[in-house]
This record gives structure tokens, sequence and C-alpha cells, in this order.
């Protein structure tokens, strides 16, 4: 058994070492308060805070949990070790991939303070928890989604008048306005179908020459004989190329950040241009698109031309100036999963 002097040292000890550290703690945090939360607002919260319009890397630097649980790189802070802290990494500008924040460095000074907070333990005060959601996916839900229907194959409606439908869509138009009570609006003029045929088709109209000559054309394949020039024309292809560009979200610049260009965009312009010209199959274009790089091929030509395909994986809009390369790459797959999701999957 302990005797009394020995009781009363050891209580005296717990009660001095209790003196110690909240002393300790009591300066630690008026030390986070002067130079540590004034840092964080100044410098950090704009991106890594509740009330930033995108928190970047998961990271929030706003709550002391927000640290400790850290974001897509793990913790940014281990109390007491700030060499093994990434945050101190990252304002200290010791590794390339990671430099925050991205646009200027901290002066010497305040990464002095950061420093000597985090080996004094990183006191913070700010209990308040950071809340974090899963969103709820509905994958049943998700499977009635209209583009992962497959085709269906509905019976031909037999409208009343037998006259007037040329092919079997007109018969579907038919029996709606018959249902609805409409009558079918009169026939286009020549003029009229003809320009129409222009511009549907490579945005252009007739010259007077060629509608002189469509006029003057009585054969009963006059018109059929006009859609096919048309579709022959190169101007085909760069007016329903450009169509197919817009869901590619074809662009000459990255468009992030400090906009940089892409001198040899023009390529994959020309290739979807061709490739609407020649009629090249969708099936093709997308594993193009998807694996241009993968495929098989027979030519130097049919080489290079898979390869400028593919360099739809590449043209998205990002900002390459980001400092965080990890975070970069990560961001360059991110867009390239929603582009191809947009494009193939009607998301």
């Amino acid at each position: 058994m302990l005797g009394n002097s020995n009781r009363l040292n050891i209580t005296l000890a717990l009660l001095g070492s209790c003196s110690v550290v909240c002393a300790n703690n009591s300066e630690g945090i008026e030390y986070f308060e002067t130079h540590i939360r004034p840092l964080f607002i100044e410098h950090c919260y704009e991106c890594h805070s509740a009330g930033a319009k995108e928190l970047k890397a998961n990271l929030s630097l706003d709550s002391r949990t927000g640290w400790e649980t850290g974001g897509d790189s793990g913790p940014a802070i281990i109390p007491g070790e700030p060499e093994d802290s990434l945050l101190l990494h990252a304002v200290s500008y010791s590794n390339s991939d990671l430099e925050m924040p991205p646009k200027n460095r901290l002066p010497a000074s305040k990464i002095k303070h950061l420093k000597s907070w985090i080996a004094m333990g990183a006191p913070d005060p700010r209990e308040s928890k950071v809340k974090k959601t899963t969103p709820q996916i509905d994958l049943n839900k998700g499977r009635q989604f209209w583009s992962f229907q497959p085709p269906v194959a509905y019976p031909i409606p037999k409208p009343r008048d037998l006259a007037w439908p040329n092919n079997n869509i007109d018969r579907f138009i038919l029996a709606q306005l018959e249902n609805q009570n409409i009558t079918p609006a009169r026939g286009a003029s020549k003029t009229a179908l003809l320009r129409r045929i222009y511009f549907d088709l490579i945005g252009l109209p007739p010259s007077p020459d060629e509608l002189r000559a469509f006029l003057q054309d009585k054969s009963p394949q006059a018109f059929q004989t006009i859609v096919a020039n048309l579709l022959a024309r190169p101007e085909f292809g760069e007016r329903w190329g450009r169509h197919w560009l817009d869901i590619t979200r074809f662009a000459e610049s990255s468009g992030g950040g400090r906009s940089l260009v892409f001198p040899d965009a023009w390529r994959f312009r020309d290739y979807v241009i061709d490739s609407f010209n020649k009629d090249k199959p969708y099936h093709q274009i997308v594993r193009e698109h998807l694996a241009g790089d993968l495929l098989p091929h027979s030519s130097h030509i049919q080489r290079n031309s898979q390869l400028i395909g593919s360099g739809y994986l590449v043209l998205g809009a990002l900002n390459y100036e980001l400092q965080d390369h990890e975070l970069l790459k990560m961001e360059f797959v991110d867009e390239q999963i929603d582009t191809v999701g947009r494009t193939f999957l009607g998301m």
C-alpha cells in the first residue's frame, strides 16, 4: 500500500501535469486564433470549406474534423508531425504535384506559423462535424431510362385516308392527325420543297440555275435525283458533321483557366466531316472514338485516321493549370466519363 506521503506526491504530480497541459492548450488555442484561423479564412476557405462553391479534393479546413478526416489524399494534418502533414507540404511547394494555394505561395512567415501550430499538436477549438453525404442511386429506376430500352417494332396503323400516305412514317402521322380530327396540310410547292431539302442536307439554298433545272424536270425521279446529288456533295458532311461535333464537345481550345489552343484540333473536325461524307458506319465511328489507337489497321492512312478519331477522348474543357497533378488526372478522366455517357448513353 502507498503511504500518505507517496499519495500526496502522486497527486501533486498529476495536478502539476494537468496545469501544464491546460496552460499549453490555452496557449495553443490562442495561437490558433491569432495565426491559423485567419490564414485558413484568407487563403483556404474559398475552396476548402462548407461555403465553397465546389469543395476541392473533398478537403474541408473549416473544422477540426475536416482536416482530421482529410480529402482525396487522406488526412491533411498529423498533429505533432509537421514533416508528415500533407497540408504543410502543399503550402511549402515542396511537391510539384501538390501546391496550394495554386496561384500564389504563402509568405514564409505564415508557413512558419502553420508548421509551429502543427508541431504543438494542432490545437483547434472548432468542433463542428463535417457532414458527409452519400448519393443514393436507384439502379432499378435507372434501368428504366429511355436510352436503355431496346427498340420496339410497333404495328403499322391503318389511317382512313389511304391515298395521302407515301410510306409508313406518313401512316403514323396521319393516324394521329385523324385521331385529333386534323386535316393534313397541302403538299409544298416544288420551289419550297427544293429549298427545304437544300437547307436540310447542305445548309445552303439552291442557286437560281439549280432551281430552274428542277422546275423544268418533269420526271418522277427528279426529287430523288436531287437528294442523291446533295448527299454526295462535300457540304453534306460539313452540315451534318457539325451536329456530331457539338455532341462530342469539339473545340479548338481547352476553355478552362488560361485557355490553351489545340493546334491540331482541325484534324478531328475533318475526320468527322470525312466520316459523314464517306457514310462510315456508326458502330465504326464509336469504336474509333473510344479505342482508335488499339484497332487493327491495314495501312498507315487507316492507322492515322483511327488515331485521329480517338482524339474524341482528349478534346474536353479542362484547367490544365491545376497545380495538383493527381487531381488534374482525375478531372481529366471524369470529363471523359461524362462525355462518353452523354454521347452514347443519352445521359
